[in-house]
């Protein structure tokens, strides 16, 4: 078994960090069309700090445990949670 190298944990890490930042505009621009419809600031900013909390928490969890021990930058790496 070959371990991974700084470098490729690195870029595994900075490649989930786009994903997140995707993941996290996302939420963002779902939560501002809510907000225009509803005028509702408050539940805006309830719902963002709620949403990017599950995000960055469950991310990493949920995917290596369901997906074959793989976030989204180790998988194009190919490195795995052993």
């Amino acid at each position: 078994m070959k371990y991974a190298s700084v470098l490729q944990r690195i870029a595994a890490w900075i490649i989930d960090l786009f994903v997140l930042v995707a993941i996290i505009i996302g939420l963002i621009g779902v939560g501002i069309m809510s907000t225009l419809f509803t005028g509702g600031l408050g539940t805006f900013s309830l719902m963002m700090v709620g949403s990017v909390f599950l995000v960055m928490f469950l991310y990493t969890i949920l995917l290596e445990a369901y997906w074959n021990g793989q976030t989204v930058g180790k998988k194009v790496l190919g490195i795995k949670v052993v």
